[in-house]
């Protein structure tokens, strides 16, 4: 059964398991590492307690040999060992008494090292206060008393020392075993935690990346205007991203139809019966039917520039869907510079009239191989641009030079200007230096972004130098 979880549950888990795994591990660790330290107490307690045996047997024997040979030449230096070692051997059974109550077998062994020490102590402080007698039935009594009882304590000692060094072994083994435990678990847990991470990562990428490789295939698809790859399963962050992706795709679509259904109607429904209203106004203009009065002129006038831009608009629309769906198409050949400009000048001499400016073309021998029709439409908005934000009186040059293998374009007006902050942007459809330009329909913002597709397509660049209140140069440069 496939669990669906959401991303951050999918997270949690994936931090989750290597934290409770390196709880486990060190916990583990801690447990054996305890266990080796106490096997390692232990065989040095056990040490402690045979050290300590065999020093109370060395001293017993060093103090009993100390005392016959005092009785036999009657030296004070074996007399001060003898009391030295009777007065330090109950201290060390008092030491020794404290070892063993943390032994295996605490209370066997304190009862048969109290039973013999008892008498050894008892028999040295008998020996020492019979030192001075004299009389040899008492002293050969002290001594064999004193044999007697180092005799049995020796054997006691003896008999805990081969106890201890039985017990030792064992943890030796232990000490051992742990230490191996410990290296192997470490091995194993280096082991383990690789395969963790591996198995995450295979885990994260199967579940969550090859979702995000999905996701961004979409969102490249969507932005490629391309059908997107099925929906994801699931109910996780990704999969609800996904399902937002497709229905932006389906909004899209719809626009998009709804878009082209407008376009047609703009074309086929619109532009014809415009192209005929300005046919008839330009007949009524010239009086082919009759003389007008200055009034009527100066309506249909009017009437007919508001025609011309309506047309214009429907022009730009077009053009820019072109651009928008890729078939802007660029048909080269070669084309006399100047002969552009005198079509130019049939197109925009009127509209310059109406504002009283001078455009004025720089004369030019130079040929280029280019669409003709495309450049004529970029010359002519970028000096309907410049007419529309020059002040009357002024002038408009056009002109056009060698540049770098090509022809490189001008048209400079002595209008208002662009500040610097729309300098870069000016290009993108739908931009307006002020707003007050839309609203006084001096323009759709699409102009110069069709300007700029138009001359992209040939191969080449498109700029603009100007300064506020100094008016604007427009450039475009063509690759021959």
């Amino acid at each position: 059964m496939r669990l669906d979880l959401k991303l951050s549950q999918k997270v949690l888990i994936l931090v989750t398991i290597p934290i409770v795994f390196m709880l486990l591990f060190v916990s583990t660790l801690a447990i054996l590492q305890k266990q080796a330290e106490d096997a390692v107490w232990r065989e040095r307690h056990y040490k402690d307690i045979s050290n300590e045996c065999n020093s109370l047997i060395t001293n017993f024997v060093t103090a009993g040999s100390n005392f016959a040979i005092y009785k036999s030449t009657n030296r004070s230096e074996s007399f001060d060992t003898f009391n030295r070692l009777t007065d330090a051997i109950p201290e060390q059974i008092r030491t020794l008494k404290v070892l063993l109550r943390e032994s295996k077998k605490p209370i066997e062994s304190i009862n048969k090292l109290e039973a013999a020490s008892d008498r050894a102590v008892a028999a040295l402080h008998r020996a020492r206060s019979l030192s001075g007698y004299t009389f040899k039935e008492e002293m050969f009594s002290s001594r064999a008393e004193l044999t007697s009882s180092a005799t049995d304590f020796i054997r006691i000692l003896r008999e805990l020392v081969k106890e201890q060094q039985e017990l030792g072994p064992g943890d030796s083994e232990t000490e051992e075993r742990a230490r191996f435990l410990i290296s192997q678990c470490l091995i194993g847990g280096v082991l383990f935690s690789i395969f963790i991470a591996v198995g995450s990562a295979i885990v994260f990428n199967l579940s969550t990346t090859r979702r995000f490789d999905i996701l961004v295939n979409n969102t490249v698809r969507l932005g490629a205007n391309k059908d997107l790859l099925p929906p994801l399963k699931g109910h996780d962050e990704i999969a609800v991203v996904d399902q937002v992706f497709h229905k932006m795709s389906e909004s899209l679509a719809e626009a998009s139809q709804r878009k082209q259904e407008l376009l047609s109607i703009v074309s086929h429904d619109l532009r014809a019966p415009l192209t005929s209203v300005q046919g008839s106004l330009t007949l009524l203009s010239n009086r082919v039917f009759g003389d007008l009065t200055d009034g009527a002129i100066k309506t249909l006038s009017i009437a007919e520039g508001n025609v011309d831009r309506l047309i214009r608009l429907i022009n730009d629309l077009l053009d820019f869907e072109k651009m928008e769906g890729g078939n802007l198409q660029i048909q080269k050949a070669q084309v006399v510079v100047e002969e552009l400009f005198e079509r130019v000048e049939d197109v925009v001499s009127l509209l310059a009239e109406q504002k009283q400016l001078t455009v004025e073309y720089v004369p030019t021998e130079l040929v280029i191989v280019a669409d003709g029709d495309r450049l004529i439409q970029v010359l002519i908005n970028l000096i309907s641009n410049a007419i529309k934000f020059s002040p009357a009186s002024s002038k408009i040059t056009v002109s056009a030079q060698n540049y770098d293998g090509g022809v490189e374009f001008k048209v400079a007006d002595q209008g208002r200007g662009i500040p610097k902050r729309f300098l870069k942007s000016i290009f993108e459809r739908y931009q307006q230096v002020r707003n007050e330009d839309a609203q006084n329909a001096r323009g759709t913002g699409l102009g110069l972004a069709i300007c700029k597709a138009f001359v992209e397509a040939h191969g080449g660049t498109i700029g603009v130098i100007s300064e506020e209140d100094k008016g604007s140069t427009f450039w475009f440069r063509i690759p021959s």
